[in-house]
């Protein structure tokens, strides 16, 4: 992949995302998974998202696209610990 030619979209959620690693490899999960026919929910999921206050465990950019991070669900602790 060119740097200087980016998949559409791609800019919106390169600034948008909290750990800049690795930007030729999510550039290239973006577009493999077709990212940009989904970029308004990544966007809003990425505003939402409670993020990790320690860094090492923000999963890299091409990670949170090929495993399609934007589609998790929340997932809610139970008051009593129970399942």
């Amino acid at each position: 992949m060119n740097p200087n030619k980016l998949p559409p979209g791609f800019s919106d959620f390169w600034k948008k995302y909290p750990k800049k690693v690795g930007k030729g490899a999510a550039a290239k999960a973006f577009a493999s998974v077709g990212a940009n026919d989904s970029l308004p929910d990544i966007l809003k999921d990425l505003r939402g998202r409670q993020w990790p206050d320690d860094p090492q465990f923000i999963p890299h950019p091409a990670t949170y696209l090929n495993q399609w991070r934007w589609l998790d669900e929340d997932i809610q602790e139970s008051d009593n610990g129970d399942w």
